[in-house]
């Protein structure tokens, strides 16, 4: 049994939902493959956050951002039992979207000059 299998086991008695097991399967299986040549268990912090800074620069969600670290966090603390660690991955504020009402978007529909 791999790693990766032995991982899903694992999720999978600890009661996580399919889409959890699935998405930490994704993560991790992208992120082994990325340290092919590496020995996972003894990567550093640094190394990780070097990863994450990939993940940022690829330009993946911010959800996607933090189910890779989620699913790296699981690995290193709950399948190797190692101390919790802290990731801070620095992300671009987004600009906020205006919420427009149905009646201001209709309004602005019937009057053609609108800009």
């Amino acid at each position: 049994m791999n790693t990766l299998q032995r991982i899903e086991q694992r999720l999978v008695l600890k009661g996580y939902s399919l889409n959890t097991i699935k998405t930490y399967k994704a993560c991790l299986n992208t992120f082994f493959n990325h340290h092919v040549n590496f020995e996972i268990e003894s990567l550093s912090k640094q190394d990780i956050l070097n990863y994450m800074e990939i993940i940022v620069k690829k330009g993946y969600s911010k959800s996607t951002q933090n189910q890779h670290i989620n699913a790296i966090k699981y690995y290193y603390e709950k399948f190797l039992n190692r101390k919790r660690e802290f990731y801070f991955v620095e992300r671009p504020i987004k600009d906020k979207k205006t919420a427009y009402s149905f009646k201001q978007i209709r309004s602005s529909k019937s009057n053609k000059f609108n800009i």
